[in-house]
């Protein structure tokens, strides 16, 4: 469903995928709460670890890097891990934050990479 939807928009800022992404996973928040609280949400990180690389292929948006497939394979592993870890934060705490005010963390800290 997340895939879908994704690969449905015209993304021309990262702002829409990430606001698409914390929206989508807040749904299931009580599933993942119960993957979290049994221990089995490292299962969950391994899923998306296979599956990010192959819908980073799919997705027609400006930041995405051209390389070969190795390259591809650490920056999805990098992506991956990065924003199933910022879940993983996001869902301990009890989602606080609404998808907005997370969009809007994520991409300063983002744009804080770029000027390092």
């Amino acid at each position: 469903a997340y895939t879908e939807q994704l690969t449905r928009l015209t993304i021309t800022k990262h702002e829409d995928t990430l606001l698409l992404y914390f929206n989508f996973w807040q749904q299931y928040r009580q599933e993942l709460n119960l993957l979290q609280e049994r221990e089995l949400f490292d299962r969950f990180l391994r899923c998306a670890r296979e599956w990010y690389p192959r819908v980073y292929r799919q997705l027609n948006v400006p930041w995405h890097v051209e390389g070969a497939p190795r390259e591809i394979k650490y920056v999805a592993a990098f992506s991956a891990g990065g924003y199933f870890t910022i879940l993983a934060q996001w869902l301990q705490d009890g989602c606080q934050e609404s998808p907005r005010e997370m969009t809007n963390l994520m991409t300063r800290m983002l744009f804080s990479f770029q000027t390092c």
